[in-house]
This record gives structure tokens, sequence and C-alpha cells, in this order.
């Protein structure tokens, strides 16, 4: 009976990593380009800073896609574009900072109590 026990949750293990080891290879798997969201802040509402986030463009950006770009020749990636930039709107609230010390998993419980 323990053997039989002991066989059924090692091969519970057994599958387990599999499958993780298989859906971890699948997520490096790049067929699409990965589409990036550029969202300029102005941190301090300074005036000068707002203008300057307003003369900013997708082209200021496309030195970034280039070097993805460049990287991926290096390991023979079939895209010829990685990753694709886009310019969104210029944020006035500061994004909230990280979490200190905290995992995911830990931060998605502590949002679950709320």
């Amino acid at each position: 009976m323990w053997r039989k026990l002991r066989i059924t949750v090692l091969l519970l293990i057994l599958v387990t990593v599999v499958q993780q080891t298989w859906l971890d290879k699948a997520d490096l798997a790049w067929k699409h380009n990965f589409y990036v969201a550029v969202y300029p802040v102005n941190a301090d509402a300074n005036p000068n800073v707002s203008e300057y986030l307003h003369t900013l463009t997708r082209d200021d950006f496309e030195p970034i896609a280039e070097y993805f770009a460049a990287e991926g020749a290096q390991y023979h990636l079939d895209l010829r574009r990685p990753i694709e930039l886009e310019l969104g709107a210029e944020l006035h609230e500061i994004p909230p900072a990280p979490p200190m010390g905290g995992s995911i998993f830990k931060q998605y419980y502590l949002e679950l109590k709320v």
C-alpha cells in the first residue's frame, strides 16, 4: 500500500517537473513581436520637462528597437524586429513604487486579503 502511494507521489512530482520544463521552453520561443509601450512621466511636474516630453516621438526610441534587432540577429532570431515600440501619452501621476522585499506571490496574496 505505502509503496503504491510513494510511487504515485513521485510520478506526480515528475509530471509536474516535465510540465514546467515544457512551459519554460515554450515561453522562450520568440515567434511573434513583443510590443512595448513607453509612457513618459513628468515626476516633478516641471513645465520645462513637460514641454520636452511633448516633443518626444516614436522615432526617438528607434535605437532601442534597432539594438534588440541586432542582438536577435546574433542569436539567429527569425524576426526582423523582435520588439515594436509605441509611445504612450504622458502620465501625470507617478507610478507606484515596486514592492520592497516581497515576491510576486506575496504581493498577490496581500491583494487578495484587501
